[in-house]
């Protein structure tokens, strides 16, 4: 066995073959005094225990008689009857023939230069069997300083090998479980203040395998964010504590920062001193990552909601306004009065809120989506006047569009908003100027392929704290009453509702990338568009009847007053139970329904699906402020989103009767 081999024996295996190697000693040194003039008196008690506890055999050759005598052991350990004759070459006779020319050249020399020799070897028993051994010979000199004697000692090592390869491997699966679970262990002896760990451990800290222990060492890896946590756990499990359990950040070598969870338990005496600490060092980085998605999905979960009850609320009220706005300039206009530019600058303030509203409703994944196909690239040609617009003379503008890229499916709407909102933010990292690139892709990822519009810049980058957090509601790095927190929320909202995500990425050479990635369309499942709002309005010789269903009184009345000003007879509900006895009454003589798809206690779908059991359905007009889950409906019915000014409201309900 070398050095190397020797040096790679698990802690226990090493100790338990240096105790047998010292009982072989001590067994030959007691059995050459017995067979030589200068007996041990503790010889016999030796020879009793290494006969009890191991498989050992002694013998001697008196080189002046040509004679030699072996022990019964070593007669058991040969194969040979107890009655046989010892001569030296039936001994060597035993040994394998592949060991024997090796071992008589060792004990040759060990004769002629007087030097003990250790060997191991195989011996060949009559029966056929093999046995592993090792040999220790010595030579016995008389008074006068003349070789006497060659005795020695055979070790069977053939069940203690099994028991030694057993618990190597043993050893070795211990080490695999500990890769396999990412669980690394310790122990620090407080006697001999010594520390030793796992090969796990050390991988685990991003350290060659056969880094020498060492507890600075692991304190030059703890997160400095974490040192003041560490020591103090450190001091109580040295002086007190009986166990410690702690979660702490390490920093690898690399710069890769890792989560690591650390189990320790104290063994004292019975004055209480410490004796020492046995430990694990568990890796929980993805437990971790996973912990922190699973509380940012609940939290965004949780401002979505939110989000989308105040945007409920505030639409309704932008509805309110906005089409009462409109009402009063037809009245101004009609009556041939001048119309102030206060109401132009209400409407723009209105837009900007409504503006405001559909961002939070596009995090909230909330918005309604009018889908259709989408040539990416042409998008982008097309909004390159305001793209270069937007980011100014200072920085300069590139792009890099692929060839052949797939269409996608798309409110492009809200794509051209989302990247408009990218560039934006990659306008703000670069203040002085730079350098902006806008890119698409196709991206395939698990059998799926995805379009990628990629926006960077060549700013500063973020910082990794502010990476993990720069898609949340309300958080930016920007100055107090410079940013709203909204626009890359909005960015990813948007990309979620579609299908897709948005990743973002700082490369070592600086700058910040955020890709936008949204599902490659199937040309052939595109269903055809909508018609468009050019088509021709029915004729309205009678007056159409219409029933309106919105549990907010406000928001039924702005839409009764504007239609009945268009020609339309309106009769409204802001219940489900009135609702129910206005069609019982009047169900065959209405030609369209509006109905709001949120509603207390039965909703908009809900009730339409009621109507319709009654009798057959004319046309029907869902409205809503946050449109997701009636755009998801199976009612084949078009949707207005809330707030609409008077002009979209009439456009849609033509839309409709013509449905």
């Amino acid at each position: 066995m070398d050095d190397h081999e020797r040096d790679s024996m698990p802690p226990n295996v090493r100790t338990l073959r240096s105790r047998i190697w010292e009982l072989h000693r001590r067994t030959l040194q007691a059995g050459s005094a017995e067979l030589g003039p200068n007996l041990d008196p503790g010889h016999d008690d030796v020879l009793a225990d290494a006969k009890q506890l191991t498989d050992l055999g002694t013998w001697a050759w008196d080189m002046r008689a040509g004679t030699a005598s072996w022990t019964p052991e070593l007669y058991r350990i040969l194969g040979y009857p107890p009655d046989v004759d010892p001569a030296t070459e039936r001994f060597f006779g035993a040994i394998h023939p592949d060991d024997r020319a090796r071992v008589l050249e060792l004990t040759s020399q060990s004769v002629v230069t007087g030097e003990s020799l250790r060997t191991d070897f195989v011996v060949l028993r009559p029966d056929g069997t093999l046995r592993n051994v090792t040999m220790t010979a010595t030579m016995v000199f008389d008074d006068d300083g003349q070789p006497w004697r060659l005795v020695g000692a055979v070790l069977d090592l053939t069940d203690a090998g099994e028991a030694l390869e057993q618990n190597r491997r043993a050893f070795e699966q211990l080490e695999d479980a500990q890769a396999i679970g990412r669980l690394g262990s310790w122990r620090y002896d407080a006697r001999r203040r010594g520390l030793t760990w796992s090969r796990e451990f050390c991988r685990i800290l991003g350290l060659p395998p056969d880094t020498a222990p060492d507890a600075q060492v692991v304190v030059d890896r703890i997160h400095k964010r974490d040192q003041a946590h560490f020591s103090r756990a450190k001091a109580q499990i040295l002086h007190h504590a009986n166990s410690a359990d702690a979660e702490y950040r390490i920093v690898r070598p690399d710069g890769d920062t890792r989560d690591v969870r650390v189990n320790a338990v104290a063994r004292r005496d019975d004055d209480g001193s410490l004796i020492d600490v046995r430990g694990t060092l568990l890796d929980i980085t993805e437990q971790v990552r996973q912990r922190e998605d699973l509380a940012h999905d609940q939290k965004m979960e949780a401002i979505g909601r939110l989000a989308g009850g105040i945007a409920h609320d505030f639409n309704n009220l932008l509805t309110i306004v906005t089409t009462n706005l409109d009402l009063a300039r037809e009245t101004l206009v009609i009556r041939d009065v001048e119309v102030p530019p206060e109401l132009a600058e209400c409407q723009r303030a209105l837009t900007s809120a409504s503006a405001l509203i559909r961002r939070l409703l596009t995090f909230g994944r909330q918005a309604a989506l009018s889908l259709r196909l989408l040539d990416v690239n042409q998008m982008i040609r097309g909004a390159m006047v305001l793209i270069r617009r937007l980011v100014g003379e200072s920085i300069v503008l590139e792009t890099d569009l692929a060839h052949e890229l797939a269409p996608v499916r798309v409110d492009a709407v809200e794509i051209e908003r989302a990247l408009l909102n990218l560039v934006s933010n990659a306008r703000d990292a670069v203040p002085n100027g730079g350098r902006v690139r806008i890119e698409t892709r196709t991206v395939h990822e698990a059998d799926l392929s995805y379009v990628e519009i990629a926006v960077s810049d060549d700013g500063p980058g973020l910082e990794p704290w502010a990476r993990h957090r720069v898609f949340e509601p309300f958080f930016t790095t920007k100055p107090e009453g410079q940013g709203t927190g909204l626009g890359l929320a909005s960015v990813l909202g948007t990309a979620e509702q579609h299908g897709g995500t948005v990743v973002v990425d700082c490369p070592p050479e600086g700058g910040t990338v955020f890709r936008m990635r949204l599902p490659a369309a199937n040309q052939s499942a595109i269903e055809p568009e909508e018609p468009s709002d050019a088509l021709a309005a029915p004729s309205r010789d009678a007056r159409q009847q219409v029933l309106v269903v919105d549990d907010e009184p406000q928001v039924a009345r702005v839409i009764q007053h504007s239609l009945q000003r268009r020609g339309y007879a309106v009769s409204t509900a802001t219940d489900p139970a009135a609702a129910r006895a206005l069609w019982a009454e009047r169900g065959r003589k209405i030609d369209l329904v509006i109905c709001d798809v949120v509603m207390t206690p039965v909703r908009g779908p809900e009730l339409v699906r009621e109507f319709a059991q009654a009798r057959p359905l004319p046309p029907v007009l869902f409205i809503t402020g946050y449109s997701e889950e009636a755009a998801q409906s199976d009612l084949d019915h078009p949707v207005l989103t809330k707030p609409f000014s008077v002009a979209e409201l009439t456009a849609a309900v033509e839309r409709a009767l013509c449905y």
